[in-house]
């Protein structure tokens, strides 16, 4: 009879072992899922305190080709900076230019 009590302790030792792997392997993981919770709350805290009041932000000006034209219609020149702008209506753009524009 020790020889079955004993196989029985080594059982209930080998399965006292697998479950206190088992309970530290899920306290772990829990800790790493609510991190994953929390980082993201923390990371947008972080950043929302860097951005500028929403009442400080002005409407930039976009800087537009100026035509010059004569008293009789023709153009005679077309000014501009850096960058050559028109305005251009949606109907004028190409149906891919929009479905990539994000």
């Amino acid at each position: 009879m020790s020889i079955a009590r004993s196989k029985n302790r080594k059982k209930r030792e080998k399965r006292s072992k697998i479950l206190k792997f088992l309970g530290f392997l899920s306290i772990i993981a829990s800790i790493f899922f609510i991190s994953l919770l929390i980082f993201p709350i923390y990371l947008i805290g972080k950043i929302g305190t860097d951005l500028p009041d929403i009442d400080e932000l002005t409407p930039r000006e976009q800087s537009l080709t100026t035509e010059i034209y004569a008293s009789d219609g023709s153009l005679l020149a077309y000014l501009h900076a850096e960058e050559d702008r028109k305005i251009v209506p949606l109907s004028e753009i190409s149906k891919y230019v929009i479905d990539a524009t994000i």
